[in-house]
């Protein structure tokens, strides 16, 4: 049974731990959004983290399953322009994704939530071979002295064992 498909839940794109209340309230991980309301003001951003880190798991397992399959390993990137935050980028690396970044503002975030360099991938147009050179020199410095714990798919080669370049 799908999570569409229980009792009181509205449907997709809806995380599953989204309800509605018999009076028509919606909840979100047994928290009613009146009450999310009240304590942090609108308009709010509302993350179900158990969702989450359950689709983040289904992705990664779904990729490495196909990969495997044809013999090669793959690294599963969350992609941050979806919605990038200390906490969801901790979230991500935990649950074994990388974090795809495209701007120096979400490569801080990365970095600021313990994603080690060589674990996020820096992509976007008007980035000079210099700026780009100097923001990889950073983030593997920051992520030498890090001790803290979307998705696209990058194949990995057998052979080498390494990531290829994206």
């Amino acid at each position: 049974m799908s999570a569409a498909e229980l009792p009181g839940h509205p449907g997709e794109p809806w995380s599953s731990g989204v309800r509605r209340r018999e009076d028509g309230e919606l909840e979100v991980a047994g928290v009613g959004v009146h009450a999310l309301a009240a304590e942090h003001g609108t308009p709010a951003y509302v993350l179900d983290e158990a969702d989450f880190r359950a689709r983040a798991r289904a992705y990664r397992t779904a990729f490495e399953t196909a990969f495997r399959a044809v013999g090669t390993d793959v690294d599963v990137y969350y992609a941050g322009k979806a919605l990038l935050t200390v906490a969801v980028a901790r979230w991500a690396r935990e649950e074994g994704l990388r974090v795809d970044t495209a701007s120096g503002g979400e490569l801080a975030v990365a970095l600021r939530a313990g994603v080690p360099g060589a674990e996020i991938g820096l992509h976007g147009n008007n980035k000079s071979d210099a700026r780009s050179t100097a923001r990889s020199r950073r983030a593997s410095a920051a992520s030498s002295s890090t001790r803290s714990p979307r998705s696209s798919a990058s194949p990995r080669s057998p052979r080498r064992g390494g990531r290829s370049r994206r």
